[in-house]
């Protein structure tokens, strides 16, 4: 199972329990461990993952412009039908 896929799971539970709950300290660390699974090439691995991983850092509230290498890997992994790997 993927650790990035997990995490950024929680990540969205956490964002959405935020303004009920101090989770600060949770936050933190799910947000550097997240941004610390980020590849060279600025994916998270699959374009799944990168889409999950993308999505929680905004939930979270990440800089958006750390995340801009992100995206363009996401967008390199997309085919020319839309689809990413002919299955999404």
């Amino acid at each position: 199972a993927s650790t990035v896929y997990a995490s950024a799971e929680i990540a969205m539970a956490l964002a959405a329990l935020r303004s009920r709950f101090d989770l600060t300290l949770p936050i933190t660390r799910t947000t550097g461990f997240l941004e610390s699974r980020r590849l060279a090439n600025g994916s998270f691995g699959a374009a799944f993952e990168t889409a999950f991983a993308i999505d929680a850092l905004l939930a979270l509230r990440a800089p958006r412009a750390g995340l801009a290498n992100s995206v363009q890997a996401l967008r390199t992994q997309q085919l020319p039908n839309g689809s990413f790997g002919d299955d999404a």
